[in-house]
């Protein structure tokens, strides 16, 4: 957009929207950007997007610029599982399209923007000589169950075309004021001086447009107004309004606090095997499993899980919470060895990683893991994932077991009660707390197993670096993800920073990992102290 805009002296540039295909679960929508602006030419376009490439040294010169951008939007482009390119002609304009992927809610913002059923079919007239425009609105308005006109045509056209309808089914007129020439503007004042039926009449104007004329009119006629530019929830609005309806209230879905832990709590026989060797962290997955209703196994290496499944039987298990950095056999060995057993061919397989950028996510689609969790855990999206893999399982052809089944349980109210929390150097209680539904409880015995943990956390590693590196990677790896899961900032940082330095053999490790080990010691005297945590009073599960 930012190109368009600097390389378009004259005309418009579009932005567009499109789905290229859909499930229930998941969108790949098709992006497109077009101007007509200066155009590259032909022999230029395939270099476009390497990093500091330009289309020719006189555009460098005369619109600066590094040539980075377009390389960025590639790279972007292809971490969101799509691609990108260009169609220009020189000259004349360009269009640059993306594709991406996305998941999707579980209720649809446009599914709650449906006006009532006695407005259905209404007759909606369009007054705008802009085709872009118009045919955007006419679109929305389609959308929206009206029957839609659309006329760009003369001033005394639209007044005639208009007047011929008084007595016929215009039930709604939306005109555009601020057309060049002043067309559209004395057609709408006409048809407010005509409209004998009492036709609700719209004006689109431009956000920040300072007409003086229009805003007596507004005012004097007490029409409504539709800000440009138009979304679909504003027109909407502007259109229940001017039927005499009340505007939706809308409840968001994705915004209700533990949503997808309730929805998760109304299924029954979920059966899950969650793999990690961690300690802390297989803490966090039972009471996150079990908080939902979930059925939860655990086993501490790839090899462990392999036995697991296979002594299980076929569908005994519904989907498998697969660490990827694990002693004896990692994650991605063991997804191979499960999914060649004929068995357990279809069994959903999710990666939990601490790595969630770079080239994971091409690792564990080439290992058959079908999705990927990543640390610091948020519940929600744990609670999510579950769903969508457990019901597109169960709701394939070849799953013999029955659907998912509802059963009642009490659902978990999440309101934040903050006046209760205490403070603790070096975490975010409030954070920690709402990343764990609110749950006090839940979070205390987190605290209280993250010290026990890691009161020796320096000198073990120490100790695993002299002997065994890999051990030692695998120890820093597992502290950066509790360490945000814990909600402590600064920790996190610096734990990322350190595993960073620790891979690549920086000279920078040593002054970091002190840094470290100055932090986590502040932090677990504030837990070892503070009464409301009582890591005394902490009994392991068993």
């Amino acid at each position: 957009m930012n190109n368009a805009v600097k390389f378009t002296n004259s005309g418009e540039i579009l932005t567009s929207v499109l789905v290229l295909q859909e499930d229930d679960n998941e969108v790949e929508l098709l992006f497109e950007v077009k101007d007509t602006g200066i155009g590259i030419k032909e022999d230029l376009q395939e270099y476009l997007f390497d990093s500091f490439s330009q289309a020719d040294v006189s555009t460098t010169r005369r619109y600066g610029g590094t040539g980075l951008g377009l390389a960025i939007c590639k790279r972007l482009s292809e971490l969101m599982g799509g691609r990108i390119w260009v169609e220009s002609s020189y000259g004349e304009g360009s269009s640059f399209f993306f594709t991406m992927k996305a998941g999707k809610q579980k209720a649809q913002k446009r599914d709650l923007l449906i006006p009532p059923a006695d407005l259905n079919n209404k007759h909606v007239l369009v007054l705008d000589n802009h085709p872009a425009t118009s045919s955007i609105i006419k679109d929305m308005l389609e959308l929206l169950n009206f029957k839609v006109t659309l006329i760009r045509r003369s001033e005394s056209a639209i007044i005639k075309l208009v007047e011929s309808h008084q007595d016929d089914s215009i039930d709604l007129i939306i005109g555009d004021w601020s057309i060049p020439g002043n067309k559209l503007k004395h057609a709408v004042q006409e048809l407010y001086l005509n409209n004998t039926k009492k036709i609700p009449i719209l004006v689109l104007i431009n956000a920040f447009a300072q007409d003086n004329e229009l805003q007596s009119f507004i005012k004097n006629k007490a029409i409504g107004t539709i800000i440009k530019p138009v979304n679909f929830s504003t027109l909407h609005d502007a259109c229940l309004e001017a039927f005499g309806k009340e505007k939706a209230k809308s409840v968001w879905r994705k915004k209700e606090p533990g949503l997808y832990l309730n929805e998760l709590r109304t299924k029954e026989e979920i059966k899950v095997l969650l793999v990690e060797d961690n300690e802390t962290n297989k803490q966090i997955g039972i009471e996150l499993l079990e908080l939902a209703g979930v059925h939860v196994e655990v086993v501490s290496n790839g090899k462990e899980a392999i036995a697991a499944v296979k002594d299980s039987g076929p569908d005994y298990f519904d989907l498998v919470l697969m660490d990827i950095q694990m002693p004896i056999m990692d994650g991605f060995d063991a997804t191979k060895v499960i999914l060649a057993m004929e068995d357990h061919a279809s069994l959903p397989i999710i990666a939990m990683t601490a790595d969630a950028i770079g080239g994971i996510k091409k690792k564990y689609l080439n290992a058959g893991m079908v999705d990927m969790i990543a640390k610091p855990i948020d519940p929600e999206q744990v609670y999510k994932k579950i769903l969508k893999w457990v019901e597109k399982r169960r709701g394939g052809k070849r799953r013999k077991r029955k659907p998912i089944a509802l059963i009642e349980k009490p659902v978990i109210e999440i309101n934040a009660d903050n006046n209760n929390l205490p403070e603790i150097n070096g975490i975010n209680v409030n954070d920690g707390v709402k990343r764990f539904a609110n749950r006090w409880d839940f979070f205390k015995r987190l605290l209280q197993r993250f010290y026990y943990d890691h009161i020796n956390f320096v000198s073990e590693f120490n100790s695993a670096r002299e002997a065994e590196r890999d051990v030692a990677e695998r120890m820093l790896h597992s502290f950066k993800g509790i360490a945000g899961t814990i909600s402590a900032p600064k920790l996190y940082e610096l734990a990322i920073q350190t595993e960073q330095d620790f891979k690549n053999e920086a000279q920078e490790f040593n002054e970091h990992f002190k840094e470290l080990s100055l932090e986590l010691e502040t932090i677990l005297l504030e837990l070892s102290t503070n009464k409301a945590v009582d890591v005394e009073g902490f009994e392991k599960p068993k």
